[in-house]
């Protein structure tokens, strides 16, 4: 009899590839078994975050710090979802491990610090420093590093950065030094493919002209996420430096009140390699989109344009704000398109099907589209009808619906052959509870193509769950029925389509 020890060790990859989305201790078993297993399980284990807000923390992932090889390690927690006390000792035990393993640290090749303890004594804040200084030092392979917490980014993190991770081309930092990093220290980071600025404060934005011209050649991604009460990015200082960034392709600017079209036009007007991806969330009320269509009529900025994701004005969808919307991207390879409005559940009174946006959508895109998403937005069945016969290709849907319109929802879209995630929130008025229970979300589930495996609705806890499907005989051996189970999203990288949603008040 065959054994699985006489399978070709060529297929071993291939095998553990179908755990990468599981909980991480299902690839860290493997890597315990032999190694050929070690070796195969190992680098897949590390590609993703280990350390989520979602994920938690368990022993398994404390063994694996000082067992495991590392192909790509990041760290995420949130406030609200760890204790400072367990924070901490994630952190050092992180940083110990990076610190004080070599052989460890130089298989890093991606580092997110998202948060950091906030009370810390001197003396141990001195220790938690040093070991992070010798990590840095360390993961000399290192191309990707995000640190976005607030009063913890130094500038001897910074240095430390530019002098021994000659290979980082990603840097994502908080913009408000605080008084904890020099902003000048920035500009000796040159060669950079993407910029990711966090709560721009004005020290880094008095800077940021001058770094562009020393980094922006090799600039491919930027991206500027403000809060309401910024106003530090403006047009001024967007068109200051559109010349020095020639060959953006990833544009996402988020809650900058003081862009309008005019900044955003600038950058479009000096591209020379066509912008692929663009975000334009909470802007400018000023920002008019049918001046901005006329005026990128005059570039070729959008002719490469495969993913967009826009906020409405805060007054409001207008037909002629939609039409001004498909105009803009009717010539574009459209693969992924997400609209939100600023006003959240007190917005979704208005209807996209009140519009023909989508169907001009669909026109222009139906053979290319892939995701498409509308927040706040409701969508009636029709027009969901319209989307899915246009769409062939559409893998991945996020809609507002009314709740009644929920139990048609499985025989709407079940002509979609490559639909995998679906997310549904369902509009809830004033007075009106939800009787959607969990039984009644397997039984939309059980109805829906059975390429979806991943599935998520706006009244339970758990936005995005994981579709299982487990096959049960019957009684009479006639055969077998599948049986539908929801559960926990167990990857800890968060889908792209569900992240940073602006909401403008």
């Amino acid at each position: 009899m065959a054994e699985f020890n006489d399978l070709p060790i060529e297929l071993l990859p291939f095998i553990i590839q179908y755990l990468v989305n599981l909980k991480p201790q299902h690839l860290a078993w493997p890597g315990q078994v032999s190694k050929a297993f070690y070796r195969c399980a190992v680098p897949k284990l590390y590609a993703f975050p280990m350390l989520h807000a979602v994920a938690g923390f368990d022993r398994s992932s404390n063994v694996a710090w000082n067992k495991v090889e590392l192909d790509s390690l990041s760290f995420f927690a949130e406030r609200y979802a760890f204790s400072n006390e367990r924070i901490k000792l994630q952190v050092k035990q992180l940083l110990w491990t990076l610190a004080n393993c070599p052989r460890l640290a130089r298989f890093v090749v991606r580092l997110d610090i998202r948060y950091f303890p906030e009370v810390l004594g001197a003396a141990e804040r001195d220790a938690v420093f040093s070991m992070c200084f010798k990590a840095i030092r360390n993961c000399r392979l290192l191309r990707s590093f995000a640190w976005t917490r607030d009063f913890s980014l130094s500038t001897r993190i910074l240095y430390d950065l530019n002098r021994y991770c000659p290979n980082l081309d990603e840097l994502e930092f908080n913009g408000r030094p605080n008084g904890n990093y020099d902003p000048k220290a920035l500009v000796n980071f040159i060669g950079l493919r993407s910029i990711s600025v966090f709560a721009p404060g004005p020290e880094v934005m008095g800077m940021f002209p001058m770094w562009m011209v020393r980094t922006g050649d090799s600039l491919r991604s930027l991206t500027l996420n403000s809060t309401s009460s910024n106003h530090l990015v403006t047009d001024v200082l967007l068109e200051s430096i559109a010349v020095s960034l020639m060959r953006l392709e990833q544009i996402r600017i988020v809650g900058c009140r003081r862009v309008t079209h005019r900044g955003i036009y600038a950058l479009f007007s000096k591209n020379i390699v066509g912008i692929r991806s663009l975000g334009l969330e909470g802007l400018s009320e000023l920002f008019e989109m049918s001046e901005f269509v006329n005026n990128c009529q005059h570039t070729v900025a959008l002719t490469h344009l495969h993913s967009f994701t826009i906020t409405s004005p805060v007054t409001g969808v207008t037909s002629d704000w939609l039409t001004s919307l498909s105009q803009l991207l009717q010539s574009s390879p459209l693969q992924t398109f997400y609209l939100y409005t600023p006003g959240g559940v007190s917005s979704a009174a208005e209807r996209l099907d009140d519009y023909p946006f989508v169907e001009e959508l669909c026109k222009s895109h139906g053979g290319t589209l892939i995701q498409f998403g509308v927040l706040s937005l409701r969508v009636r069945l029709d027009t969901l009808d319209i989307l899915v016969e246009k769409c062939g290709n559409l893998e991945q849907l996020f809609v507002w619906m009314e709740q009644d319109d929920l139990i048609f929802f499985p025989s709407t879209v079940s002509r979609a052959k490559f639909l995998q995630s679906i997310h549904l929130n369902f509009v809830l008025w004033p007075g009106y509870h939800s009787d959607i229970t969990l039984e009644g979300l397997h039984a939309i589930v059980k109805d829906c193509p059975s390429t979806v495996t991943q599935f998520g609705a706006r009244n339970h806890e758990t936005s995005l769950n994981n579709v299982y499907r487990i096959p049960v005989p019957r009684r009479d051996g006639s055969g077998f029925d599948m049986r539908v189970k929801l559960g926990p999203l167990e990857n800890a990288d968060t889908p792209e389509w569900l992240r940073g949603t602006v909401r403008v008040s």
